[in-house]
């Protein structure tokens, strides 16, 4: 079976990818901090180059929209976070992700659109089939956020909550049907959520904005409460954390 131009693209992305990684690991450097005092590291620079470079092979047509290089915001596009959860990275967690969309059509489930979310160091990801967890309702939250205090222990219990790292890595899961629900209490980008949300809505899973049910992808903030959930969970969870 030959290849399309996206297999062969993400075959060597990801193959480049996890040598970038193996080579940071070996000798990490370069740490830096953007002015919102978040980290950024050489890794993250370099895997932002190595994709947009190969973009041609894949569509000549296709604008770069990067965490790192966010100058163009103008579809078609391929909208890419390389490292979403550099803190995760640094600390040495399993729970980062290389987070890539392509969006031709604002609408986020229109045919055109694809995502793709890697792990590099665990190698799960979006393409791979995962078991489905068990009947009991769970839901992934920001470890940060719990950190911060946003979430009381009583609203993790009532929504039976676990703490994991990146949003790319919790809308991984989520799209793999391992949680049940993913929440947000501080506001996203478009490069945080872009392929995850794309990929949740293809097994049912619908993205919420400050209580409302985003369609399409027109701007680059998206507000708190930010919530990925099926339809029928929405009203419920909403209640809750409100």
């Amino acid at each position: 079976m030959k290849l399309t131009s996206r297999q062969i693209f993400l075959d060597e992305i990801r193959e480049e990818i996890t040598t970038a990684l193996l080579q940071y690991i070996e000798s990490p450097a370069n740490l830096n901090h953007k002015a919102d005092g978040s980290p950024v590291t050489a890794l993250d620079q370099n895997i932002s180059d190595l994709i947009k470079q190969k973009i041609p092979q894949l569509d000549s047509r296709l604008n770069y929209y990067s965490e790192e290089d966010f100058s163009v915001f103008k579809k078609p596009m391929l909208i890419v976070d390389p490292i979403d959860g550099t803190r995760e990275l640094l600390d040495g967690m399993p729970e980062f992700a290389v987070s890539v969309a392509c969006l031709n059509h604002e609408k986020i489930n229109h045919k055109s659109n694809w995502g793709w979310i890697y792990n590099p160091l665990t190698g799960e990801e979006s393409l791979e089939k995962m078991a489905k967890k068990k009947a009991e309702k769970t839901g992934l939250i920001s470890r940060s956020e719990v950190e911060s205090g946003l979430f009381s222990d009583g609203l993790i219990k009532a929504l039976n909550l676990r703490a994991v790292g990146s949003i790319a890595y919790k809308l991984l899961l989520l799209y793999h049907q391992q949680t049940d629900y993913v929440i947000s209490l501080r506001p996203k980008n478009i490069w945080d959520i872009a392929a995850g949300t794309i990929l949740c809505q293809q097994n049912g899973f619908d993205f919420y904005s400050e209580n409302k049910k985003i369609k399409i992808f027109d701007q680059v903030h998206y507000q708190a409460p930010l919530i990925w959930c099926r339809a029928g969970e929405f009203n419920r969870i909403r209640k809750i954390i409100s």
